[in-house]
């Protein structure tokens, strides 16, 4: 057993590092010198003439022998740096020179050049003694926008852009969508229906808020094990067939058991694996051939080529038949299949024509595969298999044709998520896509105290904000700018058709319940002429969250509807946003803050210090923003000034999404303590009244909570985008002006880039960034025609 699972292994490794060893060849790439044992010297010369100067004049005036902010000294820093002496120093001072902490925005700057050098002398130092900004970190997303902004959308970098040759994993979206598509191919089904047998996961993402799926991510020892067991049982369903448990009449006696699959291209390939197995002459050429072609195409969706056969066939298939037999060499064949780099990678080297610059196409189908995952997370289309056996996915213009063809298709996906509303949309890659952008799925795994406000339900307001980015797609004009300035929400919203026949229905039986009893609320509506809204479940009171009364609604039907004025705006205002970038008990505009700052101003804020125990002081008789003044400390201002200008203003709302103007300073137990009393008191008066034969209940005082006045003004200064810096009298203000900003719309796309690219990007990626730019400008904000421009793009289709 263990010497066929390691023939396996090494097969499939073959395979991959035969790829790998025709493309290094075809790229001519250098192999790189193996790193001395000890690092040479620091050049004391060049620190004495370039560095230390530099120092003098922008950094010892505030980090010298008298003054020292935030604990830090300059003036006698170790200028050898192999010394090892001075590393933790050198690398705070190539952090704040990076992310333009130092020197401070009110003092004299260097120029970019002056700066540029003296972190790369840094750098290339500290490297020396394996210290510094790790390369792998700076490829991960958090760190995209260390590439400066400004230099990427200058217009000076030409390129020319590509990506580098990648084998990069599948996600475990893609991995779920091949199992999908295999197991109701094999065992029959529908494909939109839930009989599918779920299998152990075996990849992960990055974890944490924004954009998870990544091509460094790199498949461990774990992965590997478990990877090996889910192909295993997919494996058995597909040679042996479906296993169920058969059950003597007589005895009672148990035993394990395999049937034919119920698929018809299931039980096709079962017969051919059955005759195969339970034959006992010597295998022929002809009789393994056709059990492979066969095997092949059901798990790779496509005929072998000779190359396949090559492989798969003479190295994989044939070796396990004389190394464990018929049965088992047939399994260990389609084992083989499952675990390939074709079946579990993306396969992305640059197969096709190489330009003079070194630079090579993504080859046909490369591109059949990169672009189906980047829009459908699948397989490629029979549409797109066509086009590159028959050599029609080669050019730019074939690659927009098929881009193009498959935006288009709105048939067959269908969002499940809605309550009772199905809403057509094919591509939760791209829903996904503003999910992790804007993160407010983690909505979900913000835990609340359900006594505080019973009518919160998280689920409910992310599919509420799906609507509205899927909305807001379908019409694809200024998607930013509507996601992040539109007053108009979606809200328990069933869909239009849905919504009319049930108000039909409800009137048709006369507001009577299922017993037949008259309704209260039916006569309500009609003597308002309110629309009846709809019934949630035990959700049904959550767009409370919104600040609705749901007794007095006018539940509209047309949607997306005009909140009310001055309360929200925007994605950053929803209530699933809100709780999103909140804690369990209260706001936090720190995050919300650091959001911005990285997602819409395409900035950089450094991690939380060593040692430094970043927690608000309890204290009751202050609103959060009072208590938050401690870190106006010069120590901790350096980083707070880019979070906590544009996270305040977001306490206009608490913790829960709901709009306010008074915030409750009690703690979370004094404030369980007011609801318990509130409904003894309400009790209380209730019988007040109730009572007829005089007596007097006994009395309940009014519970009160303390609450102060809500400031949700802001002043921002020292904004990356000067034109944004200024003084806001509420978050409606703030995003209404940031909407509009050149600085916010190119950082969008940044983040698009990212996560249809599964890299970030670089100054290379220059000329493709500003296509996108100018391409949404053109086309009114689509988002779809910028789509386009990025997977047309050299930075899409060329490897190197």
């Amino acid at each position: 057993m263990h010497k066929l699972i390691y023939a396996i292994i090494i097969i499939t490794l073959h395979a991959s590092l035969n790829i790998l060893h025709v493309h290094a060849k075809n790229t001519d790439h250098n192999t790189q010198p193996p790193k001395p044992k000890f690092p040479d010297p620091t050049k004391l010369n060049h620190f004495n003439q370039k560095i230390k100067p530099f120092l003098n004049k922008y950094c010892t005036k505030c980090h010298g022998e008298k003054k020292q902010k935030a604990d830090l000294a300059l003036h006698n820093i170790d200028g050898q740096i192999t010394n090892g002496k001075d590393l933790d120093r050198w690398e705070k001072v190539a952090e704040f020179l990076t992310l333009n902490e130092m020197p401070p925005p009110e003092t004299p700057q260097p120029s970019k050049t002056q700066r540029r050098k003296i972190v790369t002398w840094i750098t290339t130092e500290l490297k020396k003694m394996s210290r510094g900004i790790d390369d792998y970190d700076l490829l991960l997303p958090a760190n995209g926008n260390r590439v400066n902004h400004n230099d990427l959308f200058s217009g000076k970098h030409k390129g020319p852009a590509y990506s580098k040759s990648r084998l990069w994993r599948i996600s475990p979206h893609i991995f779920n969508e091949y199992n999908t598509n295999l197991y109701r191919i094999i065992n029959g089904g529908n494909r939109n229906g839930n009989n599918v047998e779920q299998y152990s996961q075996p990849f992960v993402t990055i974890n944490g808020n924004g954009i998870s799926d990544f091509s460094i991510l790199r498949a461990d020892e774990g992965t590997i094990n478990v990877l090996m067991q889910t192909c295993s049982d997919m494996a058995d369903r597909i040679v042996f067939g479906e296993k169920y448990t058969h059950i003597d009449k007589k005895t009672k006696e148990r035993t394990i058991r395999y049937r034919s699959c119920r698929g018809r291209f299931g039980r096709r390939i079962y017969s051919h694996f059955q005759t195969f197995i339970n034959n006992t002459n010597t295998p022929t050429h002809e009789e393994t051939q056709q059990l492979f072609d066969a095997a092949f195409t059901a798990v790779m969706f496509r005929p072998p080529t000779q190359k396949d056969r090559d492989i798969y066939l003479e190295k994989l298939f044939k070796p396990m038949l004389k190394l464990g037999g018929r049965k088992k060499g047939a399994k260990y064949l389609v084992l083989g299949l499952l675990m390939s780099p074709e079946f579990i990678f993306r396969m992305e080297l640059g197969m096709g024509q190489k330009l003079p610059d070194g630079r090579r196409h993504l080859g046909p189908w490369e591109l059949a595969f990169s672009i189906s995952h980047a829009l459908r997370e699948a397989k490629p289309d029979e549409k797109l298999i066509k086009a590159a056996s028959e050599g029609n996915l080669k050019t730019k213009k074939d690659v927009a044709r098929e881009v193009r063809r498959l935006l288009e298709i709105d048939e067959r996906g269908t969002y499940w998520g809605f309550l009772h509303h199905r809403q057509k949309f094919e591509y939760q890659r791209i829903l996904r896509f503003f999910r992790e952008y804007f993160g407010y799925t983690k909505a979900a795994d913000i835990f609340k105290e359900e006594a505080i406000h019973p009518q919160h339900h998280a689920g409910t307001l992310i599919k509420d904000a799906d609507i509205l980015v899927l909305d807001t797609l379908k019409n694809d004009k200024h998607v930013i700018e509507t996601l992040l300035g539109s007053d108009k929400y979606f809200v328990a919203y069933l869909g239009e058709e849905r919504t009319k026949k049930d108000i039909a229905n409800f009137f048709k039986t006369k507001g009577r319940d299922k017993k037949g009893n008259s309704t209260d609320y039916y006569k309500f509506i009609v003597k308002n002429n309110y629309n009846p809204a709809p019934h949630l479940g035990r959700q049904k009171y959550y767009m409370s969250s919104y600040n609705i009364d749901r007794d007095t609604w006018n539940y509209p039907v047309n949607q997306p509807f005009k909140m009310p004025e001055g309360q929200r705006m925007g994605m950053l205002t929803h209530p699933a946003w809100l709780v999103a970038f909140s804690l369990n008990f209260e706001n936090d505009p720190v995050r919300r803050g650091k959001w911005i700052q990285e997602k819409l101003l395409a900035g950089v804020v450094p991690d939380i210090p060593i040692g430094v125990d970043a927690k608000v002081p309890e204290d009751h008789t202050k609103t959060l923003r009072e208590r938050f003044n401690i870190v106006n400390a010069e120590q901790c201002w350096r980083c707070h000034r880019k979070m906590n200008p544009y996270g305040n203003p977001f306490e206009a709302y608490d913790h829960f999404g709901r709009f306010r103007t008074e915030e409750i300073t009690d703690n979370t137990e004094t404030h369980l303590e007011y609801l318990q009393n509130f409904k003894k008191y309400q009790q209380y008066q209730q019988s007040l009244k109730d009572n007829r034969k005089g007596r007097k209940p006994k009395p309940v005082k009014e519970p009160h909570l303390t609450k102060k006045h809500v400031i949700k003004s802001t002043i921002i200064k020292n904004c990356p985008d000067p034109s944004l810096n200024g003084e806001y009298k509420d978050a409606i203000h703030m995003m209404s002006k940031f909407s509009k900003s050149n600085l916010v719309r190119q950082s969008f796309l940044r983040h698009m880039f990212r996560n249809f690219m599964g890299r970030n990007e670089t100054l290379d990626d220059s000329p493709t960034l500003i296509a996108m730019d100018k391409m949404y400008l053109a086309t009114n904000g689509s988002f779809k025609e910028t789509l386009i421009t990025l997977l047309t793009s050299d930075s899409f289709l060329y490897r190197k």
